[in-house]
Formats: structure tokens, C-alpha cells, sequence
């Protein structure tokens, strides 16, 4: 009753195209248009090459601690995504991390329906450090895994591990230079072992800071790590 007053009230709008909206805050033909991503490789989400492999060469060649079970990525990182994952980021416009947040869970809907595919028991945003977090008010991981939660009903951890090493924004770092910025960067808190647990990040670049979580995850007993982004970059 409440939510129907408030939709009559304060009815949504596309935050693409300012058209009415119904459910989402995205309309349904800027929904169509959006660039969702297929299946790709099982540790990275790059697209394969190979349709007969579920990896790409890359990650086959490289069997090593820092690759998750699986990665899922929603969408490509191109406009009109990379505006709504700015606007969240650096505007502040929290509305944007609802609708990342149930594209996301979108796509966790989609693969629920394949076979062998398991829910994990610990939804774990990518942690900001401390000052940066001070600095935005808020972490834009928390806030999309926050969607993801409630939609699949899943607990949300973010307590389970901490940034501890103040590194300089990837963005800043050829590919290279984020591969070593990121060792050491975080510390995982006890009750881990045994868990099957999903990253919840916004965007995955070269999968620098979700490798590195997914290596201190391992160490510290994780049974099962799953990647859930809202965005791949695609190059």
C-alpha cells in the first residue's frame, strides 16, 4: 500500500532518458538498449574465442589462487553505463546504485537458471579504505551488493574483509603497475573458512583488485569465490 502511494506520488523516471519508468528506474526501451554481455570465460568474463571452452587461453595458461571459480558481469563498460557508474561514483547520486544494483541482480537471475550454477552464502562488496571512504561517504560496491542482497536474499558481509594499504586509484596505473598496486591491499577478517562467498564490485578493468581479494580469500579458507560486477570492460 505505502509503495503504490509513493509510485502515485513520485511516479519513476528513466535516469537515461527522463521517460516514465515502471518497477525500475530505467525505462524499458533504454533497457534493450543497454550493452549486456553474454557468457564469457568462466575466471575472467572476457569473451571466448573458442565457443566450445568455457576459459580463455589467458586463464587456462594461468591456474593460479588469484582466479575466481567464476566471474559474472552484467553489462559492457561503455556509455550509457559508464555515465550511471560515474554518476554514482563521483556525484553522489545514490538512485544510480539501485538501478546498477538490479541490473546486476538481473543477470544473477539469468544464470540461476543454468545447471550446476550455486548461490553463494556471503555477498563481500570490494572494500574502500578508511580515508577514501571518509572522502565519498559511502562505497559504491556496498551500496550495489545492498540490491543484489535483498533481491536474492543473501547476506551481506562487507565486515569480512578491510582495505588496509591506502593505494593510488587504478585508474591512474597503466595495466602493469595495477597488477603490483594491489598486493598486500587487503586484510580478511576470521569466519571464512569453508564459505562460499561472491565480490560484489562495480566495474572490472583488469581484474587486478578482485584477483588480489580472491587470493587472500583462498588463504584464508574460502571454499568457493565468485565474481559479481555490474561492468566489464571488453579490451
Amino acid at each position: 500500500m505505502v509503495d503504490s502511494l509513493l509510485a502515485w506520488l513520485a511516479p519513476r523516471r528513466c535516469l537515461l532518458c527522463r521517460e516514465p519508468a515502471q518497477g525500475l528506474d530505467i525505462c524499458a526501451a533504454c533497457m534493450d538498449d543497454l550493452p549486456w554481455l553474454g557468457h564469457g570465460c568462466r575466471h575472467c568474463g572476457l569473451a571466448l574465442a573458442d565457443s566450445g571452452s568455457d576459459r580463455c587461453a589467458a586463464c587456462a595458461a594461468s591456474a593460479g589462487a588469484e582466479l575466481p571459480d567464476r566471474l559474472l558481469a552484467a553489462l559492457a563498460y561503455e556509455f550509457p553505463v559508464d555515465r550511471l557508474v560515474a554518476g554514482l561514483k563521483y556525484s553522489r547520486r545514490l538512485v544510480c546504485g539501485r538501478l546498477l544494483g538490479d541490473l546486476l541482480a538481473i543477470r544473477i537471475h539469468e544464470e540461476r537458471a543454468r545447471p550446476g550454477f550455486r548461490l553463494p552464502e556471503i555477498l563481500l562488496p570490494v572494500p574502500l579504505h578508511p580515508w577514501r571512504l571518509l572522502g565519498r561517504g559511502f562505497n559504491q560496491a556496498t551500496e550495489i551488493a545492498r540490491v543484489v542482497a535483498a533481491e536474492h536474499r543473501l547476506r551481506l558481509a562487507p565486515d569480512k574483509a578491510r582495505r588496509v594499504r591506502n593505494t593510488p586509484r587504478q585508474t591512474e596505473l597503466s595495466r602493469k603497475a595495477r597488477l603490483t598496486n594491489m598486493r598486500g591491499a587487503f586484510s580478511i577478517t576470521a569466519g571464512l573458512a569453508d564459505s562460499r562467498v561472491a565480490i560484489i564490485d562495480d566495474v572490472v578493468t583488469s581484474a587486478a583488485t578482485t584477483r588480489e581479494l580472491t587470493r587472500q580469500l583462498r588463504a584464508a579458507g574460502a571454499a568457493e569465490i565468485q565474481v559479481w560486477s555490474v561492468a566489464r570492460t571488453t579490451s
